[in-house]
């Protein structure tokens, strides 16, 4: 058995939203999906209005968010991301703004046994998994509340798109 193997290979796309930049409420929408066991888990977390929520702080958050949500198994995980300053901060190894965040995400990185691989993808564009994370972190900061759903790609893409 090769190394490659050994990873279960996945997609995860973020997306962070704020309403209110600096300062608002936040939301933030998370799409797991594994090809090899058809299985996608779509969550919109929300954060409460307070003093320092920033839409770089959401996206940041978000991509915590994914990696605390993923099985602690060894994963390969193709993050697709619109989120320009995460995907730098990623190649970084973080910047001083929201260094809190980034000290925590990395920590979350390094406490499992997986690759993460950014991939930029031009937000509000029409790529599909994109709208429904935009879509699931705006229903989250909307409603106030925490959703998830679990199914095939399929139902939740048709349910979001």
């Amino acid at each position: 058995m090769s190394d490659e193997e050994l990873f279960d290979h996945i997609d995860v796309w973020v997306d962070g939203s704020i309403r209110g930049n600096p300062h608002g409420d936040g939301g933030l929408g998370i799409f797991i999906e594994s090809k090899r066991l058809d299985y996608v888990k779509a969550i919109g977390v929300y954060f409460p209005e307070k003093e320092g929520n920033t839409n770089n702080r959401m996206e940041v958050s978000a991509v915590i968010a994914s990696v605390k949500a993923l099985k602690n198994i060894p994963l390969v995980v193709n993050l697709y991301l619109d989120s320009m300053y995460v995907v730098g901060g990623l190649a970084a190894g973080g910047y001083k703004s929201n260094e809190d965040l980034w000290a925590e995400l990395f920590k979350e990185i390094g406490a499992r046994t997986i690759y993460i691989n950014p991939i930029h993808v031009k937000g509000h564009s029409g790529v599909d998994r994109n709208t429904v994370v935009d879509r699931l972190a705006n229903l989250a900061r909307e409603r106030k509340e925490n959703i998830e759903f679990i199914g095939n790609s399929e139902e939740i893409l048709n349910k979001f798109s």
